[in-house]
């Protein structure tokens, strides 16, 4: 009987969690999340800094290139650094 009541109290847990999901980020369809990440597309500058364990950092100037695909629900980011650059 104990397992009978867990079993039911589960599914309606992942019933609810499911219906609450849905409401924020729709089947098949770009939601909130990516709403979100769309404005980080574009291109930008960055800098990419290494700390070796011995000696100064080494510093490398790049650009970045972003953009959402497959339809809209991922943001795809290209990045490309120059070598040559050091501060």
């Amino acid at each position: 009987m104990k397992s009978w009541h867990f079993a039911a109290i589960l599914m309606t847990t992942a019933a609810l969690a499911q219906q609450t999901h849905n409401q924020y980020e729709p089947p098949n369809a770009p939601g909130a999340g990516q709403k979100l990440l769309a404005q980080f597309a574009g291109d930008w500058d960055v800098v990419k800094t290494f700390f070796p364990m011995n000696g100064k950092p080494i510093v490398t100037k790049g650009t970045c290139k972003q953009y959402m695909i497959q339809g809209g629900k991922f943001l795809q980011s290209d990045f490309t650094f120059f070598s040559g650059w050091n501060e």
